[in-house]
């Protein structure tokens, strides 16, 4: 029997990650549209994950829920009246509301010492549709957390494809290329696509084919096999 190793179950929480996101994409069609990948992925890990924060999550509990709240708060309607004041159940009279109070949470939690509210605030920049604002929160995010061994390469590649998006493509392809790295701890097949993704996006379709030749020969009947083929069925 073929022996499974930590990083093969590495590599295939990323590919479950990947396969949750493209559902969540489809459910959130703004952030679909910017074609942003792990972004919404890093809050649910965030909000949903909490054993993983450890003392982080204890020290900081009350701030980051805060955060989480708004985020997730209903909008008011004839049974339900807004109520913005509340700490852990708000209800906000509209979306630019609810936006406006998360990020101003997001704020205080940061300047209270949690880093992770960085990632909820750039998920909901994202939301609002501002990539630009979503990129300077992770490049943030980077500085503070770039080594965090739960975060760290899910904020290179949330950098990667926002590099991209916002047209700093020279920036995005390093990005990848980092990631690629064999000490990343990024799946190198993933970083491959990443980097062919961005250039076929830039026009380079050469540059795009070779790179998915080389997923196919080196990383078969996989995620990023399969994806890589109907790349190359759309060039």
């Amino acid at each position: 029997m073929e022996r499974i190793t930590r990083k093969d179950l590495k590599h295939d929480e990323f590919v479950d990650q990947s396969f949750r996101l493209l559902r969540i994409l489809e459910e959130h069609p703004r952030t679909l549209m910017l074609s942003i990948g792990a972004i919404l992925l890093l809050v649910i890990a965030i909000t949903g994950t909490w054993n993983l924060l450890g003392a982080r999550a204890e020290k900081h509990g009350d701030l980051l829920s805060r955060v989480n709240a708004a985020m997730s708060a209903p909008l008011a309607s004839d049974a339900r009246p807004a109520n913005p004041s509340s700490d852990f159940h708000p209800v906000y009279a509209d979306e630019a509301s609810r936006t406006a109070a998360t990020l101003e949470r997001a704020d205080e939690a940061v300047s209270g010492g949690v880093d992770l509210a960085l990632l909820l605030k750039a998920g909901t920049q994202l939301d609002a549709n501002d990539a630009a604002a979503a990129l300077e929160s992770f490049d943030e995010a980077e500085r503070e957390l770039g080594d965090d061994p739960t975060f760290g390469v899910l904020i290179k590649e949330a950098r990667a494809r926002l590099l991209g998006v916002t047209g700093r493509y020279d920036e995005a392809r390093a990005v990848w290329e980092a990631l690629g790295a064999e000490d990343s701890g990024y799946p190198a097949d993933l970083a491959l696509l990443g980097r062919a993704q961005l250039d076929k996006d830039t026009g380079k379709v050469e540059e795009a084919m070779a790179t998915l030749d080389e997923i196919l020969e080196l990383y078969p009947n996989t995620y990023a096999a399969n994806q890589a083929q109907r790349m190359k069925d759309t060039l």
